[in-house]
Parts: C-alpha cells; sequence; structure tokens
C-alpha cells in the first residue's frame, strides 16, 4: 500500500467483480443466455453444478498459492540475499502468469509473464534480482512442461492419429 497508493481498493473492487461474475455465471438465466450467444444451440445444462465451481476455485488457489511458494524457494535457492517475501512471491507469480495468461497474442505469456514478475518484484529485490528470477522462472516452467508432456509424445507416436 505504501509503494502503490489505492491498491488494496483496486483489489477490493476487482474481489467484489469476481464474485458477482462468478455469481452471474452460476445463475441459470444469465449462464443460459451467455451458453446461448457463444454456442447458438441447444445446451442441455448452461449453469455449472456450485460443487463443481466450489472445486475449481479452491484448486485454483492453492495452485496458485503453491505457484508462489515454488517461486519464493527458487528466490531462496538462486538469490538468498534477495530478501524475497513469501506473499510477494504468491502475488508477483500469480499476477505475472494471468497477465501472460490474457495476452493473447504471446504464446505461453512469453515476455509479458516475465516483463509483468520484474514490474512486481524490482521494487522489493532490485531490478537485477528480478530479471533473474524472471529468467531462472521461465526456464524451470517450460523444462517443467516439457517433462510433463514427454510420457504423452510416446502414446502419440504409438497411436498418431489418436487426439492426445
Amino acid at each position: 500500500e505504501s509503494s502503490h497508493p489505492g491498491s488494496r481498493v483496486l483489489l477490493l473492487v476487482l474481489l467484489i467483480a469476481s464474485a458477482a461474475g462468478l455469481a452471474a455465471v452460476l445463475s441459470p438465466a444469465v449462464a443460459g443466455r451467455l451458453v446461448g450467444l457463444v454456442s447458438r444451440g441447444a445446451v442441455e445444462r448452461a449453469t455449472p453444478a456450485p460443487g463443481a465451481v466450489l472445486f475449481g476455485v479452491l484448486a485454483n488457489t492453492l495452485a496458485w498459492v503453491l505457484y508462489g511458494v515454488a517461486l519464493w524457494c527458487l528466490a531462496r535457492g538462486v538469490l538468498p540475499d534477495a530478501g524475497l517475501g513469501l506473499v510477494e512471491a504468491i502475488g508477483a507469480f500469480a499476477g505475472s502468469y494471468i497477465a501472460g495468461l490474457l495476452f493473447l497474442l504471446a504464446p505461453g505469456g512469453l515476455g509479458v509473464r516475465e516483463s509483468v514478475m520484474v514490474l512486481m518484484l524490482a521494487p522489493g529485490v532490485g531490478l537485477a534480482n528480478a530479471l533473474a528470477l524472471a529468467a531462472v522462472s521461465r526456464i524451470g516452467m517450460t523444462v517443467a512442461d516439457v517433462l510433463a508432456a514427454l510420457p504423452l509424445i510416446r502414446t502419440w507416436k504409438e497411436n498418431p492419429g489418436n487426439a492426445v
């Protein structure tokens, strides 16, 4: 709040807007209209089951927290004197990842995610440390994606006509 006055209010507004959007999507009338606009056809069930939505929200919240913890551990291992806090790591990772995800012109958020991460981390850890963390984080995420895909390559080679 001291370095970005008004950020708490903005985050509260975003939280309220997100909750309102979620409530609207869970409304059968609103969800039916939205799905009808997109699909232009008959839909069996327009609203997701509330339990499924709650599970998705909780699972994603846990994932963002754990990604942030991983960034924090990475910072402690690569730059132990940088002084990155856990809350800052969680916020920087989640914010930068979402920015990269939303910028559709960059494949995998390449460049966007790193730029936002640097912007978020630099005030606390310094520009050089923020650049290093963004680069090492990108390399680590890319290696993790490739390793996760390796088991599927064998399946695809054995059955090239079937989509995995």
